[in-house]
């Protein structure tokens, strides 16, 4: 979904057509970038101001699903 408008909006409209993932409390907005290593995946670009620890776990799970089923990579999160 690419949203150029009011990210909450966004949010509920992926959120109510996609669902989430099991076991994840908040959501996170990542973005794509490139690297020298191809394209890597930036997770929770500011829009959760009080994250947790667990929730930072959530988040890498999040983007290494997105980085694998998305980009076709192979590597873990902490690679990019």
């Amino acid at each position: 979904m690419i949203s150029i408008g009011n990210t909450m909006a966004a949010y509920a409209a992926a959120r109510g057509e996609m669902g989430k993932l099991p076991g994840i409390a908040k959501p996170g907005i990542a973005v794509p970038m490139p690297s020298r290593r191809g394209a890597c995946v930036v997770i929770d670009m500011g829009a959760n101001v009080n994250c947790r620890p667990p929730d930072l776990v959530d988040f890498a799970v999040m983007a290494s699903c997105y980085s694998r089923l998305i980009l076709g990579s192979n590597s873990r999160v902490s690679d990019c």
